[in-house]
């Protein structure tokens, strides 16, 4: 990117529309930036947001109490580190997107969860927490691993009475299930 210019993706409601460069005296913000439109809230990140954020992945046995997943926007942009510093956490693992934090804060760019359970990746141990919990809908959000989430669904034959939300992603490298409730 030219010295100078401010590059800013865009998304509505979180489907990323496009990405603007800004040069001379349009620039507001020089650098990456990303704008976030919602549903009456306007936000914007910027790479100043995301200064001094730790790279460092998280581990299994350490995550914070709160998954935090940013918009489109904000991860196409390169600005996860925004998220990292906003919620005092750490991103997963490089790359993904998501990010473990301590701090319960609400930001109009990111979606936030409580994590109720953690476990490493496997469909045996899957299928049984989800029995446990008497899990008959599934939402599915993945990122960072290459699985069919309808092929998934067939394979835990669920027949509960609840609904559950999981995250399969990597956290350090290795591929694991988060079990989440929407804040």
């Amino acid at each position: 990117m030219p010295a100078g210019v401010e590059a800013q993706w865009t998304s509505y409601d979180g489907e990323v529309l496009e990405c603007a460069l800004w040069a001379g005296a349009t620039v507001r913000t020089p650098g990456r930036t990303a704008c976030v439109v919602r549903e009456h809230v306007t936000a914007l990140v910027t790479e100043r947001d995301a200064l001094g954020a730790q790279p460092l992945p998280a581990e299994l046995a350490r995550l914070g109490p709160y998954l935090y997943e940013p918009d489109r926007a904000v991860i196409r942009a390169g600005l996860v580190g925004a998220l990292v510093n906003a919620a005092d956490g750490r991103e997963l693992s490089p790359g993904v997107g998501y990010v473990t934090g301590l701090a319960d804060v609400q930001l109009p760019w990111a979606r936030r969860y409580a994590i109720t359970d953690a476990m490493p990746y496997n469909l045996k141990g899957l299928r049984a927490l989800l029995r446990d919990r008497d899990t008959g809908t599934l939402t599915i959000k993945k990122r960072g691993v290459s699985l069919d989430a309808d092929q998934l669904r067939r394979q835990l034959r669920l027949q509960g009475d609840r609904t559950t939300t999981i995250v399969i992603t990597r956290v350090g490298g290795a591929q694991v299930v988060l079990v989440v409730t929407p804040l």
